[in-house]
């Protein structure tokens, strides 16, 4: 499972280096509002990209938002500005310092079926808490953020996760 972690924190590091840094004004001002929303005063970069198929943010101190290029370009302004608060709102919330523990700590206590039960818990109840931020954040906006999660969800399609993704998750 360490392997694992470490071959998905490889991974990530090269598609964060490969990616392109978005420099379109709507974009950036959309990344804007969103950090307002959530109160992020960090710098945050906003990178395109082609290896992944969902938008996803890593890092803790350099915070960087992977947003692909087929999302990107899909969503109305008013969705991409949901998703980007949304990804966001787990950095606010320190979501990947609790994923990063929570890998730890299941590599060591692999053989404990209560702490899988204690896991996949603890991850659906990290995404509704951060669901339930990001409309607070939007304001009540919840059908503009359901429709960016339909259209991101059907842009993924049904092909099976990558290995870092499923990893990270």
């Amino acid at each position: 499972r360490l392997t694992f972690l470490a071959y998905a924190q490889l991974q990530i590091s090269k598609w964060v280096r490969s990616a392109d840094e978005i420099s379109d004004d709507v974009t950036l001002s959309l990344l804007a509002r969103a950090k307002s929303r959530v109160g992020i005063r960090r710098r945050v970069s906003l990178r395109d990209i082609h290896a992944c198929s969902t938008p996803l943010v890593t890092g803790w101190f350099r915070i960087v938002v992977l947003l692909p290029t087929n999302v990107r370009l899909s969503l109305s302004n008013t969705e991409l500005e949901s998703v980007l608060v949304h990804e966001l709102t787990h950095v606010a919330r320190w979501d990947s310092f609790t994923r990063v523990i929570q890998a730890i700590v299941s590599s060591v206590y692999f053989f404990h079926p209560g702490l899988w039960i204690a896991n996949r818990y603890l991850r659906r109840t990290c995404e509704d808490a951060c669901d339930e931020q990001t409309i607070a954040a939007l304001a009540g906006r919840r059908k503009c953020y359901a429709e960016a999660i339909l259209k991101a969800a059907a842009l993924v399609g049904y092909e099976p996760p990558l290995l870092t993704l499923s990893m990270l998750d």
